[in-house]
């Protein structure tokens, strides 16, 4: 891991628009006052609230940040010590623009075993690089267990094939 870490810390996470628990926009990480994080990613049900730990504020406040140096801190940070928690806002990173936090992402979710991950995840399978592809492919592989078969090096329309059976498997779970 320690190669992705050094690839991080040349690259930056910084979503296209306002980072996922954000509420509206308005630079709320998230925070309620009882100190209880609300993530906020789309398709996530678990009906709990995460505590948020002395520390966690910090942390959160990172990944909201539209510097990328706080973001790239707060990735660096997760892939050391996962905190499943974080997973909503690790995986708002892979919308990032820049390949590299693409791919850190899915290493970190794959880690934490984020099955509230796995549709954006899906999403990744046809990036415009086929390194994004991988790892999106093997954070899958370990997340869902599934054998469906994926060549990110493949060719477009055997990729797009493969991709739309991990959709169908993905929705046929109820998701």
């Amino acid at each position: 891991m320690g190669t992705c870490l050094v690839l991080l810390a040349a690259a930056g996470c910084q979503s296209s628009g306002p980072a996922r628990g954000d509420r509206a926009g308005t630079g709320d990480p998230g925070l309620e006052p009882g100190g209880a994080a609300t993530p906020g990613m789309q398709g996530e049900s678990t009906g709990e609230t995460a505590r948020v730990v002395p520390g966690d504020e910090e942390l959160l406040r990172r990944f909201q940040s539209h510097e990328p140096g706080e973001q790239r801190v707060a990735l660096t940070e997760l892939s050391v010590s996962p905190d499943p928690r974080m997973a909503p806002y690790i995986a708002a990173c892979l919308e990032s623009p820049d390949p590299i936090v693409r791919y850190q992402a899915t290493t970190v979710l794959s880690d934490l075993g984020a099955r509230n991950a796995v549709e954006p995840l899906i999403g990744l399978l046809d990036d415009a690089e086929p390194f994004v592809r991988s790892g999106a492919y093997v954070a899958l592989r370990k997340i869902t267990g599934q054998p469906i078969e994926f060549l990110p090096y493949g060719s477009e329309p055997e990729r797009r094939t493969a991709q739309e059976a991990w959709r169908q498997w993905w929705m046929s779970r109820g998701r």
